[in-house]
């Protein structure tokens, strides 16, 4: 079962901000010796969801939204990017 966290934001999100959360799950996991797998729900504007799940060992990411056009929503990108993010603060704390 990954490490989840689940948070609101009315107004949007940043990119820092994902990433910031997905660190935050990270300490987490590693403190208790985890899985490594960790999961972030976000419930954004107009009723959308957004679930992240990334593997930090691997890399492995998916990414699944309630949002009806996925490929158009800004937030989707932003969760990309806060991830991506994450996973160089983790591979450069680790160098």
């Amino acid at each position: 079962m990954p490490e989840t966290h689940k948070k609101d934001y009315v107004a949007g999100f940043t990119v820092d901000e994902i990433s910031e959360d997905f660190y935050a799950l990270y300490l987490t996991s590693k403190k208790y010796k985890r899985d490594t797998s960790i999961q972030l729900k976000v419930n954004a504007q107009s009723g959308n969801w957004i679930v992240g799940q990334v593997d930090y060992q691997t890399g492995g990411m998916n990414i699944t939204t309630s949002h009806k056009y996925p490929e158009e929503a800004k937030m989707i990108i932003h969760f990309k990017e806060g991830i991506a993010l994450f996973l160089k603060r983790i591979k450069e704390s680790n160098d």
